[in-house]
């Protein structure tokens, strides 16, 4: 017997499925890289802060030298924290671009489980068409058969 399409269509869908939940994992793992980013940039903030807080808080009897090195290391600081968060940009833009894949791939699948859903339906249809069909033959048949023995008792 052939294939009917609804289970042509079965296999295609549990295809999609798979697309969508490895997008959904690939989006996953995008977001907790972002999170981490996240962190590495509130530690950073944090240490600055800490660092230009204590550099403050000492005396005035600070050598140039030492001040020099303070405020160099404050820049640096300031620099990691410019690079960090343009990584975390870059994250959250990632993290975006696979929500959308991951949204897209759900799409697809929802639709086609509809579509699916749909053709199921109208093969239950056609069936239940050709079943009925069969008993009125089958019905018909033995009503002919009936009323044929039926004279013949008379």
């Amino acid at each position: 017997m052939a294939v009917k399409r609804s289970e042509r269509l079965t296999v295609i869908l549990s295809i999609a499925e798979k697309e969508a939940n490895d997008a959904a994992k690939i989006m996953e793992q995008a977001r907790v890289v972002l999170e981490f980013e996240r962190h590495k940039l509130e530690d950073l903030v944090a240490y600055y802060n800490e660092y230009a807080d204590s550099s403050s808080r000492k005396g005035k009897t600070v050598s140039v030298d030492n001040m020099a090195r303070e405020r160099s290391f404050l820049v640096h600081l300031i620099d990691a924290q410019q690079q960090q968060e343009k990584l975390v940009a870059q994250h959250q833009q990632l993290v975006e671009q696979k929500k959308r894949n991951w949204q897209e791939k759900q799409l697809k699948f929802r639709a086609l489980g509809d579509l699916v859903d749909r053709i199921i339906a109208d093969e239950n249809k056609v069936l239940s068409r050709k079943e009925e069909k069969l008993l009125d033959d089958w019905y018909l048949q033995i009503s002919q058969i009936r009323e044929g023995n039926w004279r013949e008792n008379i």
